[in-house]
């Protein structure tokens, strides 16, 4: 199976965040905004659902965006939306796949104040069902113009730990 038949494998797309994630998430950034949430599985009191469809709408909101957006060949529109925004002012979360062999990822890369690799694997959840670790590895993704310098950090999100970026460069060594 080649990776995007591993990404495309679930039926659905509209998988929720874990809960805990986004509790510790919520507590840096305090989120206004789920911009890709239905009403079953949002996470913010204002958001965007597939009829509102958050690629039309503006994320200039007055606070953090945040976007568990669906996994698929579409993702990288996602990508150009949260650059398209943040160039307008929108401080945006991003948490998708950890691909950086993607074009997507390349306009993250050039984009991102900040690039969060999680450890473990998230876990999405589906209410009724069994679920396992996602098929990828996640990373959150954020575009903020305030907020200038390139930050890489890995975040163990379950114990609250994180590596600094002067720990992730010396162990990965500087890059450009």
């Amino acid at each position: 199976m080649n990776n995007w038949a591993a990404i495309l494998s679930s039926e659905r797309d509209d998988w929720r965040t874990p809960r805990a994630l986004f509790d510790a998430l919520d507590q840096v950034f305090q989120f206004k905004l789920d911009a890709a949430a239905s009403a079953n599985n949002k996470l913010c009191q204002r958001f965007y659902d597939a009829d509102s469809n958050a690629l039309k709408q503006s994320w200039n909101v007055g606070g953090w965006v945040w976007a568990n957006p669906p996994y698929g060949k579409k993702v990288g529109e996602w990508f150009d939306k949260a650059k398209a925004e943040s160039e307008q002012g929108a401080r945006v979360v991003l948490l998708c796949m950890a691909c950086t062999e993607t074009r997507w990822f390349k306009t993250a890369w050039d984009n991102c104040a900040e690039i969060w690799f999680l450890s473990p694997r998230v876990k999405f959840e589906q209410p009724g069902e069994k679920t396992g670790p996602a098929p990828k590895g996640s990373a959150l993704y954020i575009f903020d113009r305030v907020h200038v310098p390139r930050v890489v950090r890995v975040f163990n999100w379950k114990r609250g730990e994180w590596t600094s970026n002067a720990e992730v460069l010396r162990k990965f060594g500087e890059w450009s």
